[in-house]
């Protein structure tokens, strides 16, 4: 506590001993001073000393060093070096420097503390403005600084140096910078106050902010400018506030415009729209002028008339979502749906109704399409007599049955839900369930697709033949979600299959008594065929006889005769074997690798005394090496047969050529052609001869060309008939180098 007592007492006695000690070393220097000279040096001397101590220490202390002063110097100044203060003149002298004592202290003590006073300004100026939140700065006219604050220093990193002139122009954003100055130069040209927002780049990270820069000139009174001061404050955060409500705008503009949805502000009091979004615009086809004058008796003109009435009736409502059309000026009809909330203050008191109205059009026409897709899909499943059908394998539960899988199962389509498995397995053909679910569950495990056919019986009794496909839908990681798949009742086709098989059976029949027929008609040449090697067997065998008599027996000529017997009797078995295959009846079809120009040249030999018998001659124009087909030889000989006697038979009564031809086509088949020059085709007639029981002839049954086309249309050719240029007909027929190996025709 007396350290502090003498911390405060002895800064002011250190000051008034300092004082006195510079008041008598002036005093003793002006003893060295001429007593002429001394009045005058010892005045500056006494102003000298009480301005430096009233400038230092202030009034008080000069006080004091004016009395001591005046005192000294006023006894230096006495004609004998003495002071009286009886004396006038002492007094007077005295009077005088305590006077100008007193008054140059408080002069210059005021003059003190208005610097003192200026200097603490100026520091408060200066540290309120290196505190204040932004950078601030003075400049010249032009683009010089002649000072900026140290929060401009430590944002940009550029000094006082550097600042000056242009050197503040390299931290402002180039895309920025040329704007910036411009403006400038016109604001300082016309002194109309700097405003402005650029970016500025930071010296700590080299990032660049917003800063919105404001300037005011400072005039004389001349109204020149004198100096700007201007301020930079740091507007990021708002620049991004409104680039991102920017962004959230145009993200509300494009999201109204990809989902055709506006929005709008009505006032119910004026009864005139304060907001319609673009979108509305185009929805609407309405100028944005319209607005101001667009009313709600206005709006109500836009909607079509049939929709008014309804539309008017929500607009009461708190909220209300209506869907409606509007009638364009151009005719143009949109389908909108509209929402709408009113707004209320705290007083209850109706503000505005917002609503959003958003063009359906396009969704009306889908549904529409879609409606119509689905009518059309229940047509053509109805005509088809296919069902689809959805079925949940976590569930075991059956999420959608189509309306033709109700009606093939014998259900009311309009039953809330699709049947059970018990129920579905109920209606199954009890012969089936255990194959089916063994199928089904085989597919469920593993996830793959399933085909069966399978049957049901419906409660009256009735038996029907279904198809059934099925197929997995998997979640992405491959677990089955469900299946789908479709119900075919083929039914018909399954009849259709087992009456085409009755008349395939009927075919094979009608096959076998054609080629029984026909081998009954050719008898006599058959007779005559096989006599041939039979009684060449038995020449040989009496000439063998003849060559074993002798004496000695010649060996040589008698092998040769029984060897001529062997060759005559395998000749005559085949020629049995032959009949005898092309009379039998059920033999299925044997498909193997034939030529065709060997069938055609035994076809020839079988009826070559047919043809001397009617005076035929018969030719061949048989291109060589031609490729084998896949055929049934027995079914290929009947074809040929059954074509060579129609041409026989067509120059019974005139004689006439038989032409069998060969060649190979462009697009790689074989085509066959048995040409006559009898009587020929009827024009008239020409379209109905494969017809089955369709014939010419007086005794002909009218099945041979029918057959004929069957087995030829089973190897997968094809067979027609055209008239010639002179007189008869040809009959073509073509197969394919490699036929099919499954043959379905009559035997």
């Amino acid at each position: 506590m007396g350290t502090i007592r003498w911390r405060h007492l002895g800064k002011p006695i250190w000051r008034l001993v300092v004082s006195s000690a510079a008041v008598f070393a002036v005093t003793a220097a002006l003893y060295a001073v001429p007593l002429s000279r001394r009045p005058l040096t010892a005045a500056l001397a006494f102003l000298f000393v009480v301005l430096v101590v009233s400038a230092t220490w202030g009034f008080r202390y000069s006080l004091f060093v004016s009395l001591l002063a005046a005192l000294g110097f006023s006894w230096l100044l006495a004609s004998v070096g003495r002071f009286w203060l009886s004396e006038p003149r002492g007094v007077l002298v005295l009077a005088a420097l305590l006077v100008v004592g007193i008054t140059t202290s408080r002069l210059s003590d005021r003059v003190r503390r208005e610097a003192l006073n200026a200097r603490r300004s100026a520091s408060e100026l200066r540290d309120l403005i290196e505190n204040v939140p932004a950078m601030v700065f003075m400049a010249l006219p032009g683009p010089s600084n002649v000072f900026a604050s140290r929060g401009w220093h430590e944002y940009t990193g550029l000094p006082t140096e550097e600042t000056a002139g242009a050197g503040w122009q390299t931290v402002i954003h180039p895309e920025d910078l040329g704007r910036h100055i411009e403006k400038w130069r016109v604001c300082s040209a016309t002194g109309e106050p700097f405003e402005d927002e650029a970016r500025f780049r930071c010296a700590a990270d080299g990032e660049y902010r917003w800063f919105l820069v404001r300037a005011v000139p400072l005039r004389d009174v001349h109204g020149n400018i004198l100096k700007w001061y201007g301020i930079l404050t740091d507007i990021e955060d708002r620049k991004r506030t409104e680039q991102a409500l920017r962004r959230s705008e145009a993200y509300l503009a494009q999201a109204e415009t990809l989902s055709r949805t506006g929005s709008w502000v009505w006032h119910p009091m004026t009864d005139k729209v304060l907001y319609w979004s673009e979108e509305l615009l185009r929805i609407f086809d309405v100028d944005p002028g319209e607005l101001t004058s667009l009313e709600a008796e206005r709006f109500i003109e836009h909607i079509h008339p049939e929709d008014r009435a309804k539309v008017r009736a929500s607009l009461d409502k708190i909220e209300h979502t209506c869907e409606y059309r509007l009638l364009l000026p151009s005719g143009t009809i949109k389908h909108v749906l509209s929402r709408q909330h009113k707004v209320f203050d705290q007083s209850g008191e109706l503000v505005e109704v917002v609503g959003t109205i958003a063009d359906v059009t396009e969704r009306k026409r889908s549904e529409e399409a879609l409606r119509r897709s689905e009518a059309y899909l229940a047509e053509a499943q109805r005509l088809t007599r296919t069902g689809s059908w959805a079925y949940n394998l976590p569930t075991e539960k059956a999420i959608y049955w189509s309306e033709e899988m109700f009606r093939i199962f014998g259900l009311n389509p309009q039953r809330s839900s699709p049947p059970d498995r018990q129920e579905f397995l109920r209606l199954m053909h009890p012969a089936d369930r255990d194959r089916f679910n063994e199928r089904v569950e085989k597919a469920f495990r593993e996830k793959t697709d399933f085909a069966q056919d399978y049957r049901i019986v419906l409660p009256d009794g009735t038996v029907k033949h279904l198809h059934e496909i099925g197929h997995p839908v998997l979640d992405e990681t491959g677990n089955i979600v469900e299946y789908v798949g479709t119900e075919v009742d083929v039914t018909e086709r399954k009849r259709a299959e087992e009456e085409r098989e009755r008349l395939r059976q009927v075919e094979t029949d009608l096959a076998h008594i054609g080629r029984v027929t026909t081998l009954g008609e050719l008898a006599a040449s058959l007779a005559h065929e096989l006599n041939q090697p039979i009684t060449a067997a038995i020449t040989n065998a009496n000439t063998s006889l003849r060559w074993l008599a002798r004496i000695p027996p010649n060996l040589d000529e008698a092998r040769e005769a029984i060897t001529r017997i062997v060759k005559d009797g395998t000749r005559a078995a085949e020629i049995i074997n032959r009949l005898r295959s092309f009379y039998k009846k059920g033999t299925p079809p044997q498909p193997e690798l034939v030529d065709v120009n060997e069938v055609a040249h035994e076809m020839m030999m079988l009826l070559r005394n047919e043809t001397n018998r009617y005076s035929i001659a018969m030719r061949t124009e048989l291109a060589p090496e031609l490729p084998k087909v896949m055929a049934d030889r027995v079914q290929l000989q009947q074809v040929f047969m059954n074509l060579m006697l129609n041409g026989i038979e067509a120059m019974m009564d005139d004689g006439g050529e038989l032409t069998i031809t060969s060649e190979r086509t462009e697009d790689r088949q074989l085509r066959i052609s048995i040409s006559d020059t009898g009587v020929g085709l009827p024009s008239e007639k020409v379209d109905h001869v494969f017809d089955a029981f369709f014939t010419t002839k007086p005794q002909g049954t009218g099945m041979g060309l029918a057959i004929t086309r069957s087995i030829v249309e089973a190897h997968g050719g094809r067979l027609w008939a055209s008239a010639n240029t002179g007189s008869g007909a040809t009959f073509h027929f073509t197969l394919p180098n490699e036929a099919a190996a499954s043959l379905t025709s009559a035997g």
